[in-house]
């Protein structure tokens, strides 16, 4: 598999499972006033192998480059999803 795909696909499999634990936080949902929606434990601890699974498994494939890519481009990504506000208000503001 070519660098660049090996990083898209991680990317975007971090990218999600990192979405996914921002919109199902607890925390984030009542200081944004959204309706309760928390998730288990057993919920949260997927979603986290999830986001960590890509650099695991490219590293395992021996592609070293491009695990170097993805953990610099992870941790922007969370930045990117976390300073984005949710769109759904409910509640008095």
């Amino acid at each position: 598999m070519t660098l660049l795909l090996s990083v898209t696909i991680s990317s975007i499999v971090t990218a999600t499972a990192l979405g996914l634990l921002l919109w199902r936080d607890p925390k984030r949902r009542r200081a944004h006033r959204l309706p309760r929606a928390g998730s288990t434990r057993r919920q949260t601890q997927l979603l986290w192998l999830g986001a960590m699974a890509p650099g695991v498994i490219l590293m395992i494939q021996g592609e070293g480059a491009a695990f170097v890519l993805w953990a610099a481009i992870a941790p922007m990504l969370a930045w990117t999803l976390t300073l984005s506000a949710p769109t759904q208000r409910t509640g008095k503001a």
